[in-house]
């Protein structure tokens, strides 16, 4: 299976999310370059290219996984670090997404 190539609009995701994700499903696929999986930056700010929102409304859907090493994604308070994400793969297949 193709995953870049997967409809994501049945989703429903925000704009941002749904960018965040296509970049964790290209890393699947390529093989990630770190073991933890796709690196992100995100804060609250502005000046980062996602915000905790973006991680969280993926993280909400159970599409992704957080790994441990993962800095902590607060929605009530302003923050920001680095995430390491992975695919759900199971949840992600469950959704049964069609191919463009």
């Amino acid at each position: 299976m193709n995953l870049s190539n997967l409809n994501l609009e049945p989703l429903n995701l925000s704009h941002n999310a749904e960018n965040l994700l296509d970049f964790v499903l290209e890393s699947e696929e390529n093989g990630h370059n770190d073991k933890r999986g796709f690196y992100c930056e995100f804060n609250s700010y502005g000046c980062k290219p996602w915000t905790p929102q973006d991680v969280l409304e993926l993280l909400e859907r159970k599409l992704v996984t957080l790994h441990p090493e993962s800095d902590t994604v607060e929605k009530k308070r302003k923050c920001g670090g680095v995430a390491f994400l992975q695919l759900h793969m199971s949840n992600f297949l469950a959704l049964q997404l069609e191919e463009f």
